[in-house]
């Protein structure tokens, strides 16, 4: 309710405050916060078994994706022609 009374407290209207404080285009903006959180989250280390889980599933992506790409493809024109005709 606060937020709909003042909407100097809504996430957008601070992000401009920021922006503002410090002179900043949005895209310095944006850039500045992505290297916040990447180096936050290089900082942060995973659970051994969650670590393990996503290293089965990329391999298990990894393994899927060659296995597609070895299939026959068919000429894009082909392609193309069969998506168009589905419309």
């Amino acid at each position: 309710m606060a937020k709909m009374e003042d909407s100097s407290l809504t996430p957008s209207a601070r992000m401009l405050a920021d922006m503002r404080m410090r002179n900043e285009s949005f895209y310095q903006f944006a850039r500045r916060r992505s290297v916040e959180w990447a180096d936050y989250f290089s900082q942060q280390s995973l659970p051994p078994e969650v670590l393990e889980a996503f290293k089965v599933k990329a391999a298990e992506s990894l393994e899927a994706q060659t296995t597609l790409e070895a299939e026959p493809q068919i000429p894009f024109e082909d392609y193309l022609q069969q998506y168009f005709a589905q419309k």
